[in-house]
C-alpha cells in the first residue's frame, strides 16, 4: 500500500514562512515499514499545485494524508 503525506501551504498571502512538517513526519514514522511512504512539503515550491498533481499521478497513492 502506498501513502503520500502532504504538508499543505502554511504561508498566507506570500509571507513565505516555512514550518517544518513535524506532524506528518511523526505520523510517517509510526506507519509500519511494509508500507511505501512518500512525502511532499508544498511550502518548498512557489507554485506547489502542479507538483502535487505530478506526485499524485506518478506515485498513485492508495492513501493521501494531509496536514493543515
Amino acid at each position: 500500500m502506498k501513502i503520500l503525506f502532504v504538508q499543505v501551504p502554511t504561508s498566507h498571502h506570500g509571507a513565505k514562512e516555512r514550518v517544518y512538517p513535524l506532524g506528518i513526519s511523526r505520523l510517517a514514522a509510526l506507519v509500519p515499514s511494509g508500507f511505501e511512504k512518500s512525502a511532499l512539503d508544498m511550502n518548498l515550491y512557489p507554485d506547489p499545485w502542479p507538483v502535487l498533481k505530478e506526485k499524485l499521478e506518478n506515485i498513485k497513492p492508495d492513501i493521501v494524508a494531509m496536514s493543515f
